[in-house]
């Protein structure tokens, strides 16, 4: 149900996109300040990350959390078939890095180069300093994901721009020479793009895919099937993440 509520949010995001950054960046800012510890470890690793930052928060409170150990915990199930897909010596794609969760698990797996790719500033800087720190094999690319030369909306408070041009995944191969072996796409809704502008890779390559699935994007797999991927498993009381091999 479209609330009051939600009306009076979409109004002031919408006449006010600055203020309504500061506020969300505030706001949970002060949050991860009182409810979360200073540092976090990823998963099983030894790496740690900032925790009292907006960008930490919002991770954390949308995954299993145990406090006395100070780590992070997603499903079970899809942590261990990601480290099966993430092969030692491997090269993975993280298209929605966020603050890297994923980034940091595939280099601690034996990744020889990760790309992570995440416009958002607050969300990149919490894993550039992890790189540093712990020398992971890590490069940032800090531009979305789509078709190539197309716009993308970033629907996000706290994104600097609302607007930026996309750089494809069949145009960042041709122009680097790194190809992936797996690739990870989260991306709240914009899936179907990015597939799009990676049909040369995935055609010549077949990189492993693990990616979030909507009703209204489900037709992707079809098209995958076709391309001679088959899915692998699925996860989520909703099955909304599928791993797929091709």
């Amino acid at each position: 149900m479209y609330t009051f509520k939600r009306r009076i949010k979409d109004f002031l995001k919408t006449r006010f996109p600055r203020a309504t950054r500061m506020y969300h960046h505030f706001t949970n800012t002060l949050k991860s300040c009182v409810e979360l510890p200073p540092r976090l470890f990823v998963d099983e690793t030894n790496i740690e990350i900032l925790a009292h930052n907006w960008a930490t928060y919002g991770l954390v409170s949308s995954s299993r959390f145990l406090r006395n150990e100070r780590r992070f915990y997603y499903e079970e199930d899809i942590i261990s078939h990601f480290k099966k897909m993430m092969r030692e010596g491997g090269v993975f794609f993280d298209i929605g890095a966020h603050i890297g969760y994923w980034s940091i698990l595939a280099a601690h797996r034996g990744a020889k180069k990760v790309v992570a790719f995440e416009p958002i500033y607050g969300l990149t800087r919490v894993l550039a300093r992890a790189k540093r720190e712990y020398g992971l094999p890590i490069e940032i690319v800090s531009r979305p994901v789509g078709e190539e030369g197309k716009e993308v909306a970033l629907d996000n408070p706290h994104a600097a721009a609302g607007r930026e041009t996309a750089v494809s995944v069949d145009e960042f191969v041709r122009r680097t020479g790194i190809v992936p072996t797996a690739m990870k796409i989260d991306v709240d809704g914009n899936e179907p793009a990015i597939i799009r502008g990676a049909m040369e890779t995935l055609r010549a390559h077949r990189p492993d895919l693990f990616f979030e699935i909507r009703e209204e994007t489900a037709y992707l797999l079809s098209d995958l099937n076709a391309l001679g991927y088959r899915e692998v498993k699925r996860f989520g009381s909703d099955n909304i993440f599928v791993i797929l091999s091709g």
